[in-house]
């Protein structure tokens, strides 16, 4: 029976190079395994060029009362376990010396503070996880709207745990 396991699923959003910025990420690709055949997938959506960076002062990214912000990947998971498992995300404001800009995390349903439980995953008839009935988007959202200086060193990480209580 799993106690507690941790699959750590790093994403990074590099460079901002315009006025403020834009952000560009490293593919991500796997991902990690808990039993066999238990594994969380991360896949992001922009990344890798200038065409598809998120620009981090203007847009859906920038603080508001409603919107989503921006789609940056999905998320998806399958495992044989029978153990009851939930999807924890923990990450910090993007960095770049010693300018911080907060954001805040979107799970499709709800906003998600670091540190905290993302989502609880849902087993199928046969008590299984199954990729197709735990999946979903992870959009970013800018949490104030403050000014801050460009740069193109802009860098965040986000972390995906898989625990069993």
């Amino acid at each position: 029976m799993i106690k507690k396991s941790v699959l750590l699923l790093v994403f990074l959003l590099f460079s901002l190079p315009f006025l403020f910025a834009t952000v560009t990420l490293s593919t991500l690709e796997l991902v990690g395994s808990i039993l066999p055949k238990s594994l969380v997938d991360i896949s992001q959506i922009v990344g890798g060029s200038p065409q598809d960076a998120i620009p981090l002062d203007s847009g859906d990214i920038l603080f508001s009362e409603s919107g989503n912000g921006v789609k940056v990947g999905t998320w998806a998971v399958s495992s044989n376990s029978n153990a009851v498992l939930s999807l924890y995300i923990s990450y910090g404001p993007f960095e770049d010396d010693s300018t911080l800009v907060p954001y805040t995390v979107y799970n499709g349903s709800n906003w998600v503070d670091s540190e905290a439980k993302f989502i609880d995953l849902i087993p199928n008839e046969l008590g299984v996880y199954s990729a197709d009935d735990n999946n979903g988007p992870i959009y970013i959202k800018r949490v104030d709207n403050n000014s801050y200086p460009p740069s193109n060193n802009y860098k965040t990480t986000i972390s995906f745990t898989l625990e069993s209580p």
